[in-house]
């Protein structure tokens, strides 16, 4: 869901510091872009492109939502504010050639075809101490279906609720509130508003029996649980190899809608993906894709964002409405003031689940198969970009960068390859000030008969608990011991590899018996100095395990067993909170699962 609102004020309340802009666009490329099939993409990328160089974490917008704002602006302009507006669009000069575009491309907004339902309104707000020039008026009413509403902006709450319960009933109910009173003063003298809502249905619906807890990487070395949903169907798929990315498309219900989401081959690629994006349009990217069987991983997400779109239009070109040299005599009658946009607000909202997508808001490819297994997987576990398109025409009604899910609030136990665990292991040391270099015990099997495994005698106090994660009851036979490759960076004993990237997703079995530490201790190495630590109660150690599993202690140990052989690391003992989050569980087969 998304909002779009510009506040127009008089000069006398605001004055603006305006920007020269680092990407003005010139006439002779707006003409080539303009002649292009998808030349109105290019701003939505654009837009992207800037909002993310200056912000961090997830990011959400309605393209569909900032042009209809944008034309409505531009039907009031004149002069270089006009033609700022139009070149940063990529419109052509002739007017009848953009209102037909913009009168089509908001019908297409309009669908009511369920389960699927697209929503899209503008609305003028105008003060009552003005009155609007007729041809304007007209013009928005005819192109762009726009309404007028009198606001008494003298009354801030008041005009501020007006506002607000339009959004309100646009969206939903997904954007109660867009502005607030504190932002309305007396001198506000019109506010041109446009929403947008969508709701949609997977055409191939993800199965919730599948959703399982997994490791997203908010960082290369720094993950946390979230819900991933998972399944397998043909999808039109392609690796983009120009932007080093894999490209795959998710349709809603009847065809018209999709998802396509870009997920980059790196961890922290994300904004050089988005700085790329722009040389290879969506239009070719889709273009590009294939039917693929495919197996897909998803994290389960919401977006509620909002932001103030002046900086980010000032850079790609659009600067003169905002200032006192604005020319927006269009708009109004009998006007005796500087009038410019003091404001540029926007807001999105957007929820992704197993059923389908709920979205408002209120304003040269080479292409090379996946490697591996007959069904290729495709798991989104760091950050990515989505858009919300209409297939049939092209437009982007939403756009942005899943960079942090939410958290898992739910125990749901879930699959980790191989390199997802050792970059989890890697991460926490890196977190940590005074983590050193692992090294490992063996456990010794109790009873084969009760599935029970008792810790061998280790001193080390730092390793007592009495938490413990029970595991798979399916023990494997005593001789087949399951652990992580050794990167054979021996001088550190370090049994979980650096280069973790290297290794496949799936996770590989093999055996460390020649570079398994020596057992019956444990040590860590704090800046310089080597310590060891011993146990004066072994008995507590992974008390109430009923099968091979691990423990977790509350001293700021961490430790994981696999099979009758364990490596645990010894974490600062000042921050044993934060060592404290991770729980590992290995079954025996291909996955090992892990919960918060």
């Amino acid at each position: 869901m998304g909002t779009s609102l510009l506040y127009i004020a008089g000069a006398a309340l605001m004055s603006l510091m305006v920007q020269q802009s680092a990407g003005q666009l010139s006439s002779l490329r707006v003409k080539q872009e303009a002649e292009s099939k998808d030349r109105f993409n290019f701003f939505d990328l654009e837009l992207l492109k800037v909002l993310a160089s200056s912000q961090l974490g997830n990011l959400l917008l309605s393209p569909a939502c900032v042009k209809a704002s944008l034309a409505m602006l531009l039907e009031g302009a004149a002069g270089n504010s006009a033609k700022q507006v139009k070149e940063a669009l990529r419109l052509p000069d002739d007017e009848t050639v953009i209102r037909r575009h913009f009168s089509n491309f908001l019908n297409s907004l309009q669908v009511n075809k369920p389960p699927n339902v697209v929503e899209a309104a503008n609305q003028i707000f105008l003060s009552n101490t003005i009155a609007a020039q007729p041809k304007y008026q007209n013009i928005l009413k005819k192109y762009y279906d726009a309404e007028m509403e009198r606001v008494d902006f003298s009354s801030p709450g008041y005009a501020a609720q007006a506002i607000n319960r339009w959004v309100n009933m646009l969206t939903h109910g997904q954007i109660p509130s867009l502005v607030d009173p504190g932002s309305i003063s007396r001198n506000t003298k019109m506010m041109l508003a446009s929403a947008m809502y969508f709701k949609g249905k997977w055409k191939n619906a993800f199965d919730l029996d599948k959703t399982t807890q997994n490791c997203f990487y908010v960082e290369v070395n720094q993950c946390f649980n979230a819900n991933f949903m998972e399944t397998v169907n043909i999808y039109n798929y392609a690796y983009i190899g120009s932007l080093n990315a894999h490209a795959v498309e998710l349709p809603y219900e009847g065809n018209q809608f999709s998802l396509l989401l870009l997920l980059p081959t790196k961890r922290n690629a994300d904004q050089q993906l988005i700085r790329d994006l722009s040389h290879a349009s969506l239009h070719h990217i889709v273009s590009s894709l294939e039917a693929t069987d495919i197996l897909i991983s998803l994290p389960r997400f919401s977006i509620d964002y909002s932001t103030d779109l002046i900086q980010t239009l000032n850079e790609l070109g659009v600067q003169e409405v905002f200032s006192t040299n604005a020319n927006l005599t269009g708009m109004v009658q009998w006007i005796n003031f500087d009038l410019h946009v003091s404001n540029f607000l926007h807001k999105a909202k957007i929820e992704i689940n197993e059923d389908g997508t709920v979205a408002a808001a209120a304003t040269g490819t080479l292409v090379v198969p996946l490697m591996g297994t007959s069904i290729p997987k495709l798991i989104f576990d760091h950050p990515f970009l989505f858009f919300l398109r209409n297939t049939e025409t092209g437009d982007i009604l939403f756009a942005g960068r899943m960079s942090q899910p939410e958290a898992a609030k739910q125990h749901i136990l879930g699959p980790v390859n191989e390199s997802q665990l050792l970059e989890l292991t890697q991460g926490i040391f890196t977190s940590m000030p005074g983590v050193g270099r692992p090294v490992g015990s063996t456990l010794n099997p109790q009873s084969s008969s009760s599935n029970s495994y008792k810790p061998s005698s280790l001193d080390g106090s730092a390793f007592s608990t009495n938490k413990s994660i029970p595991v798979s009851q399916t023990q494997p036979p005593a001789t087949n011991y399951h652990t992580f490759p050794n990167n054979q960076n021996t001088a550190n004993n370090n049994p979980f590899s650096t280069s973790y990237e290297s290794y496949p997703s799936s996770l590989q079995v093999r055996s460390m018996s020649n570079n398994l530490p020596q057992p019956n201790s444990a040590q860590y190495q704090s800046n310089s100095n080597s310590e060891t630590y011993h146990a004066s109660n072994p008995d507590t150690i992974g008390q109430n395990v009923q099968s091979p599993g691990q423990f977790l202690s509350t001293s700021g140990s961490y430790g994981a067993a696999i099979n009758s052989r364990a490596h645990y690391l010894s974490a600062d003992q000042e921050e044993p909170e934060r060592d404290s989050v991770w729980k590992i569980n290995q079954t025996y087969t291909d996955r090992i699962h892990f919960s918060p």
